[in-house]
């Protein structure tokens, strides 16, 4: 409230800066106090500016030291040259890893007040929809606007040093930010629907991947297979595909600020893009969507009310409405208090016998308990739109390989047209495992069934291998699709027989992996939020940024770490995908010998290495996989009956 005795300039710093919880209404005030106590923030930003700075580090090293030997005036050149670089990783990391933040931190927006069951007590005060919407969403974009904040003193900095103009800055921050709004809204959209936090991570990924990339792509390949080369055409389709794809544009954007007018000059003239463009486009687009998430958080919390009440149809009423027109006017009577004569009860039991019970048949559970349960729940409990998103996904798939061959006839012949489809399989694959594992023991928790769980006589060894085995049954269904591409490749002829037990090797040493991290992470902390983001964050730092840092460390010191570069990026599952793809995959190489292949792998001293040396390489890091998740899955039993809450 503004002090009636500050200045008028003073009055209306105070009003502006009120503005926010006067619209968002008691829930935003809420939201930021709970968020302002959890560790778990000042983790996230902690360990934000750690990896950005390390990364900093290392890229200037690279870029400036090693050049020391040089004369002052290129050593100045270099710094610009290292500056621009920066900047461009910086704006990339930010991009990438504040959608990933945003789709986790928003997946239990609406979902935990529904766990909670104060969704229906929300709905009784004078708080409506739209603030529980929006208070929701501005807690969350705060905490990400922090994030973003963290790291403008290191682009300032850097900036000086030449090579980068403001307007790359501000418009990567800014594309950042609108679509990390409307990732957001399409996760609380999720988040409304279902009850499970992994459920809505997974919608909202594949929402945003169907939208931003699957479209593309397709638009792409259909272009392509009806040959419309024509200029004002693809001018035209460009400029659609660019000005709403924030991907597109962050690469455009790039791309002219380290080639100014190279990529515009063989460009169609009717290409255009603007990057303020995309920002409203993506605002508009959330604007329709949280107008959706304002009516669907009303009546589901109405729904709540009407069943924390007992309002509806009475039991009487219900089973009348099951029996039969017949039965309904006695059943009724039965339900209705009998204020007139103490004989109608009387009457109406002598009216009316109840039918004999039907004999139930009892469904014995042979095994353990914990795995039949496993092995019988499901993603999605309402059974229709799992079959409409099974079916739209299958006929999605038919159409881009129908697409693939119409444009390129012998894209199954060779060897690239499988390798993008695996390696794509696999990306998903872990995605998808690093999820579905860390939210195997975090859904007990939050469901309050964790403690009975580790009250019944089960021990831990049995619990962990049942949670192990339902954590594998749901990562089962997604990894069908690589293995489905292998093999009916491999029977029409255009992929080598030894490619499926190949790759079988190398996922399966990388699920095993993300399964292990992520039951250690969910028996480590209460929140699936946290599970997950440190479950991808163990992927991402074992796959992408350690064989990264370590290059930039093998260039900045000069130092003979090329062998153990090479070890690093051969651990890598996706590179292992496309070396054994490469010369395993293609009509060519399915009718060759074993024994004539070699494969190029970087942390062999020769190289070049034969089937079987490829074999044990791939199974000594499968087995280093194996290991490490056994002893991931091992510290997970031990904190089991440590941190209950």
């Amino acid at each position: 409230m503004a002090d009636p005795v500050a200045s008028p300039i003073t009055r209306l710093w105070q009003g502006l800066a009120s503005l926010p919880a006067a619209l968002a209404g008691p829930i935003l005030t809420k939201e930021l106090r709970v968020s302002s106590r959890r560790r778990r923030n000042y983790v996230l930003r902690s360990a934000y500016l750690a990896v950005l700075t390390v990364f900093i580090v290392l890229v200037w090293l690279a870029t400036v030291r090693w050049e020391s030997n040089r004369d002052y005036a290129y050593r100045v050149s270099r710094m610009a040259i290292a500056g621009r670089t920066i900047i461009v990783w910086i704006a990339w990391f930010q991009f990438i890893v504040i959608q990933i933040v945003t789709v986790i931190m928003l997946s239990t927006s609406i979902s935990e007040e529904v766990y909670a069951k104060t969704l229906g007590v929300l709905m009784t005060t004078p708080i409506n929809s739209f603030q529980i919407v929006i208070g929701k969403l501005f807690s969350k974009i705060l905490q990400l606007l922090l994030l973003l904040a963290a790291s403008l003193p290191m682009l300032a900095v850097l900036r000086v040093l030449g090579g980068v103009p403001w307007d790359f800055v501000v418009a990567s921050l800014c594309i950042t930010l609108t679509t990390a709004l409307l990732v957001a809204s399409v996760t609380m959209f999720f988040s409304i629907l279902f009850r499970w936090a992994f459920v809505s991570i997974l919608m909202s990924m594949g929402a945003l991947a169907a939208f931003y990339g699957l479209v593309p792509l397709i638009v792409g390949l259909f272009v392509t297979a009806m040959r419309l080369h024509d200029n004002e055409f693809l001018g035209s389709l460009l400029t659609l595909l660019a000005n709403y794809n924030p991907v597109a544009m962050m690469f455009f954007l790039t791309f002219e600020m380290l080639e100014p007018g190279q990529f515009l000059r063989g460009a169609p003239k009717s290409f255009f893009f603007a990057w303020w463009v995309n920002c409203l486009i993506s605002l508009g687009l959330a604007s329709l969507i949280l107008a959706a998430c304002v009516a669907m958080v009303r009546r589901v919390g109405l729904r709540m009310v009407a069943g924390a009440t007992g309002a509806g149809p009475s039991s009487a009423a219900a089973i009348a409405a099951s029996a039969g027109p017949a039965l309904a006017p006695v059943l009724e009577a039965l339900d209705t208090p009998a204020t007139a004569s103490p004989a109608a009860p009387a009457f109406a039991t002598a009216a009316w016998t109840p039918p004999p019970a039907r004999r139930v048949r009892v469904r014995e559970i042979k095994g353990s308990p914990i795995i039949w349960r496993e092995l019988r729940s499901t993603w999605l409990k309402r059974s229709v739109l799992f079959w409409v998103l099974t079916g739209v996904g299958f006929w999605l798939l038919l159409l881009i390989y129908a697409l693939v061959a119409w444009a390129e006839h012998s894209a199954f012949t060779r060897n690239d047209g499988h390798i993008g489809f695996i390696v794509v399989y696999t990306i998903i694959g872990a995605l998808a495992t690093c999820v579905l594992a860390a939210t195997n023991i975090t859904s007990e928790k939050e469901s309050r069934s964790w403690e009975l769980l580790l009250c019944t006589p089960l021990g831990d060894w049995h619990i962990l291998l049942a949670k192990f085995v339902g954590a594998l049954r749901r990562c089962v269904p997604l990894w069908l699709l690589p293995i489905a591409h292998i093999l009916l490749f491999s029977l029409a002829g255009l992929c080598h027989v030894a490619l499926l037990p190949m790759y079988l090797l190398i996922a399966g040493g990388m699920v095993v992996l993300l399964v292990g991290a992520g039951m250690y992470f969910g028996s480590r902390f209460r929140r699936t939020t946290t599970a997950v983001m440190l479950n991808i964050a163990l992927a991402l730092g074992l796959w992408a940024a350690l064989p990264l840092c370590t290059a930039l460390l093998a260039e900045a010191t000069h130092s003979d770490l090329r062998e153990t570069v090479g070890y690093v990026i051969d651990a890598n599952p996706v590179f292992q995908t496309g070396i054994v793809c490469d010369r395993l995959a293609g009509a060519s190489n399915a009718r060759r010998h074993l024994s004539e292949m070699k494969f190029y792998w970087n942390g062999l001293s020769h190289r070049l290495a034969g089937f079987g040396d490829t074999l044990e390489y791939l199974t000594l890091s499968a087995g280093l996989n194996i290991a490490f998740a056994a002893f991931l899955a091992w510290r997970a039993k031990c904190q089991f009956r440590k941190r209950w809450f």
